[in-house]
């Protein structure tokens, strides 16, 4: 475990589902939209799961007083191009046929979104419980994300968020990530993202 301040990082466990499923929605709330009241039931099933993109695995935990103040999911371009596959046939396989009419409109997204360059470290999910905003969760969580990018290689750290969301593409840009390029996508309506890059060489 590493600590600043008295925010403690630590590996996600297994355990750690309720949490997981609560920051999942409040950093792409897409997930609902999508799969409706299957959402719990899909998204317990990724998690528990190892050797998929959202696995357990590739989440740190931020606790304060030890009680959960933030998550960070992320994984390097290696993770994301052994695992793409794997995770894709484990959320199919688990969508019942009422939501496979969303299917064709989730994948041309995600053709779009998460792309892993070589070399770089991907944040595919980042929050901060709102009772603990302003108290260094989210820096805790990037620091620690530089870190973890580093041990693996990486040259950079990747990321990617609403053009609409001012206030994290601030908060993004006060921690040195630039944005690289504009995606747009039609999953539950237009939209657009910034593909945000950080260089920790």
């Amino acid at each position: 475990m590493e600590t600043r301040a008295d925010i403690t990082l630590r590996d996600a466990r297994a355990e750690d589902e309720d949490a997981f499923f609560e920051f999942l929605l409040a950093s792409t709330p897409e997930w609902e939209a999508l799969l409706g009241e299957d959402t719990r039931d899909v998204v317990s099933h990724v998690y528990r799961k190892r050797g998929n993109l959202f696995s357990f695995q590739h989440v740190r935990v931020a606790e304060i007083h030890e009680q959960t103040a933030g998550m960070v999911l992320g994984y390097d371009w290696r993770f994301k191009q052994e695992q793409t596959l794997t995770t894709g046939i484990l959320l199919l396989g688990h969508i019942r046929v009422k939501h496979l009419g969303m299917v064709p409109a989730f994948l041309s997204g995600s053709t779009k979104v998460g792309q892993v360059n070589k070399g770089e470290f991907f944040i595919s999910n980042i929050a901060a419980r709102p009772e603990f905003h302003g108290k260094g969760v989210g820096r805790a969580l990037l620091d620690d994300t530089v870190q973890r990018a580093r041990a693996h290689g990486a040259e950079a750290i990747a990321l990617e968020v609403k053009e609409s969301n001012k206030r994290a593409v601030r908060f993004y840009e006060k921690h040195g990530f630039e944005i690289d390029s504009e995606i747009s996508l039609n999953v539950n309506g237009p939209e657009y993202l910034f593909r945000m890059i950080k260089d920790i060489v």
